[in-house]
């Protein structure tokens, strides 16, 4: 056999080598528990034959095949292979073996290209495997290039913390931070690492991430401090290891919110107890509404979705509408919290600013008669009157629920006013015939 002859046979041989290693591959692939590969594995078996070289390694990769990967370069040859070839989603080799999570193919690329290069998607090799939890790729692809987020035209894109923090990847988390990775850096919407890992109740994160400066009053785009966040998820644990880093118990969103408004808007009762018992809480603070967390109270005992009722008749009508009462531990929750708030200092007599009701006011419209007795023996004004001028009276004269004659009685009892007259010339009699 001359040279010509053997030179031949080589190729053939290695262009078998390669449709078999190709065939193996897609059969594999078809075969795949991975809906992930499988999704994009979708070439009918001829294909194989005429599958570019780079679309196999690929696919050799997502099936964390090294020997394949290993294979298939050998028989090609580096030079006829393109290092720095994308899929139709942007994605490099190095990409797909930072997702794939094996230390022995990201070896294989390191020195492809550049390892901060981004997908389609504006996502590098360090953000896909940040956001997998492949610790040992993290460790490698630090060793090559910054764990902080490269400049991105697409804000939304979040940093390699950002991912492991989300994730509750805590091992990626703490490679990140010893290697530099910042621990205030800003995502798209203003989430610090630290917002993010109480969102996802993840202690450890916090923790890590606050001993390495983050800031325990930073805020996101709406004001949020992570302490907030703390406060909707009844996080005491959480919550706890906040305020002993510093964070500030009376701060305040973009509507004015606290974290003590936050917990009782999401019905968090042992999370409002726990905000009670810290020194310097303002349990008079007034959202940019004038809503305070006693008004809020009493909002969530009447059921309502927090909308504060604009006037009387609206007050009647969603009465009627929420007239179920809430479980009775649900309820005893909510009065022990008011009691608290009272006991102490709330103001008993505040007024919204939008409609200018009085805690009072939004018990009555409740129906529940132990808020309006329990309110009353606390100082509430029954002269109080919203910016349509109703009176307590006005709003219980058109209650339609069983408690309705009870709560007349006990507003009566102290001293109501039943000849005065809303901004339209109604008094509370007159008002009920009317609407007969």
């Amino acid at each position: 056999m001359d040279s010509t002859q053997s030179t031949a046979v080589t190729t053939s041989n290695s262009t078998s080598s390669l449709v078999y290693i190709s065939r193996r591959i897609l059969d594999d692939i078809k075969h795949s528990r991975n809906s992930d590969i499988k999704r994009h594995a979708i070439y009918p078996e001829e294909r194989a034959l005429t599958l570019p070289i780079e679309e196999a390694i690929i696919y050799a990769i997502q099936m964390i095949n090294s020997d394949a990967v290993h294979r298939l370069i050998e028989l090609c040859g580096r030079t006829r292979i393109n290092f720095r070839y994308t899929d139709s989603r942007g994605r490099r080799f190095i990409h797909h073996a930072a997702e794939s999570g094996s230390a022995t193919l990201i070896r294989v690329f390191l020195t492809s290209g550049p390892l901060n290069v981004q997908d389609a998607d504006g996502w590098t090799p360090l953000l896909r495997a940040a956001d997998r939890g492949h610790t040992q790729v993290i460790e490698i692809l630090s060793q090559e290039s910054s764990v902080n987020m490269p400049k991105t035209p697409r804000p939304e894109i979040m940093s390699a913390l950002h991912l492991a923090v989300r994730g509750r990847h805590c091992d990626c988390v703490d490679a990140l931070l010893a290697r530099g990775a910042c621990p205030d850096m800003l995502a798209g919407g203003g989430e610090t690492p630290l917002h993010l890992a109480v969102e996802s109740g993840c202690l450890h994160c916090a923790l890590a991430v606050l001993e390495r400066g983050a800031d325990p009053r930073c805020v996101d785009v709406y004001g949020q401090t992570p302490l907030h966040l703390a406060a909707k998820r009844d996080n005491v644990t959480m919550a706890d290891c906040l305020l002993n880093a510093g964070a500030e118990p009376c701060a305040r969103d973009t509507n004015g919110k606290s974290p003590l408004h936050q917990a009782i808007l999401n019905d968090r009762w042992v999370m409002a107890d726990y905000l009670l018992a810290q020194p310097g809480v303002d349990v008079n603070s007034a959202d940019h509404q004038g809503v305070r967390p006693l008004h809020l109270v009493i909002i969530r005992c009447a059921g309502s979705s927090g909308m504060l009722l604009a006037n009387a008749g609206q007050a009647a009508s969603a009465s009627a509408a929420t007239s179920t009462a809430a479980a009775p531990t649900i309820e005893a929750a909510r009065i022990e919290l008011l009691e608290k708030l009272l006991a102490q200092g709330a103001d008993v007599n505040a007024l919204t600013d939008e409609a200018g009701e009085s805690p009072l006011s939004l018990a009555v419209t409740s129906g529940s008669e132990a808020l309006v007795r329990l309110l009353l023996a606390n100082g509430a004004s029954v002269l109080s009157a919203d910016k349509n001028g109703a009176s307590p009276l006005h709003r219980a004269n058109l209650l339609t629920t069983s408690s309705r004659n009870s709560i007349l009685s006990a507003l009566i009892e102290h001293g109501c006013d039943v000849n005065s007259c809303d901004k339209f010339g109604y008094s509370p009699i007159s008002k009920c015939v009317f609407q007969l």
